[in-house]
């Protein structure tokens, strides 16, 4: 029974990530075929970075269709009888939910496994594709001691960063050098322990400005409180830097051990870490989605009876919105520092996982 169960789910998931990793696909094709045709480029360009895109989709995909796989599946048991004729034969649902719930958690594991030792790598890869597709300037990817390089929108200015919130629009330990071209070399350098867009310029603070001459005489050197530099947008760096879909974040792009290590060097450096701790916490609690996603699914499918599958699906597609609402509203106030970072992580976890226990105790069985 176990096995029967089992092949019912495993038929379902499989089939629920493969049209989800298509409906991805085909939104990230949309724009990249039409741009790697204007940039001359083969078809096997764009292959390349869908491969290299498929791992970063691990946390969007795989909560999704385990439970798209769990509600179906109890839908389709329910609309044969089976699940009526499981139960005559004294066995529990919980007890008939049991390799689902197993398949799920080993799930988990692969979940943890690819986003910590293999997505940082691909997403760097597929971060570096996309970014040859769509012309943009070359940059980092991924943890770089030393800061995060960026070149202006002229190609004259080359800008070095420790950290970038751009739901703030703030850098920390700025690096502006101006180049010169023609010449390869450096006309000068400014640093700004921090600096805010002020709504039509950057104004750096605590920080100095040294120039260097073209007859290696010494040039100018002055520290500043305050100045105001008409840099490059927050577009500019929110496009390159710190965009939503998979591959282009920084911390997409970091395993758990590395992640540690940037957030210890910037708090030693005296950096308003938050960000990054959130995000830390979150790769440990994210690989458990798709177990609490099945938790939270399991009894509202056996309510949902005979209704059909695509009942189920409809009800599956309301959860993750519910859930997902839920964790942006979570994360949000850890970045705030309304919530500890930990409690920011794991809380969605930890209230949908009792909510969905508890719902799960009281199915008739």
């Amino acid at each position: 029974l176990d096995a029967y169960v089992g092949l019912h789910f495993l038929r379902v998931f499989l089939f629920a990530l493969l049209s989800a990793y298509l409906i991805y696909f085909i939104i990230e094709l949309r724009d990249l075929v039409s741009d790697a045709l204007r940039n001359d480029l083969s078809m096997m360009t764009v292959v390349r970075y869908l491969g290299l895109y498929a791992p970063g989709m691990i946390p969007f995909t795989l909560p999704v269709a385990c439970l798209a796989g769990s509600i179906v599946s109890v839908t389709l048991l329910t609309r044969t009888g089976e699940l009526t004729a499981i139960k005559a034969g004294g066995i529990s649902m919980r007890r008939a939910t049991v390799p689902m719930l197993a398949m799920t958690l080993a799930l988990c594991a692969v979940y943890f496994v690819v986003d910590d030792r293999i997505a940082p790598s691909t997403n760097q890869k597929a971060a570096e594709v996309k970014d040859l597709i769509q012309n943009r300037a070359p940059r980092t990817y991924g943890m770089a001691l030393g800061g995060r390089w960026v070149f202006g929108t002229d190609r004259n200015v080359l800008y070095n960063y420790r950290l970038y919130d751009e739901s703030t629009q703030t850098f920390q330990g700025l690096s502006v050098f101006t180049l010169d071209r023609r010449g390869a070399r450096i006309l000068d350098h400014r640093y700004a322990a921090s600096a805010h867009w002020n709504g039509s310029d950057w104004v750096l603070s605590n920080g100095w400005y040294r120039s260097f001459p073209p007859d290696a005489s010494i040039g100018e050197y002055r520290r500043f409180e305050t100045v105001s530099l008409p840099l490059d947008p927050p577009a500019h760096f929110v496009q390159r830097e710190m965009l939503l879909s998979a591959g282009d974040r920084m911390v997409d792009q970091m395993n758990v051990h590395d992640l540690s290590r940037e957030i210890r060097d910037l708090r030693k450096s005296g950096y308003d870490t938050t960000r990054l701790e959130v995000a830390y916490f979150g790769k440990f609690s994210r690989p458990l989605t798709p177990l609490i996603m099945v938790l939270l699914g399991l009894p509202f499918a056996f309510r949902i009876g005979r209704r059909g599958s695509l009942y189920g699906i409809g009800v599956a597609i309301l959860l993750v919105i519910v859930y997902w609402a839920t964790f942006a509203i979570f994360n949000a106030l850890g970045l705030e520092t309304i919530l500890p970072p930990f409690l920011a992580a794991w809380a969605p976890n930890i209230l949908y996982g009792l909510l969905g226990t508890y719902l799960l105790l009281y199915v008739p069985t």
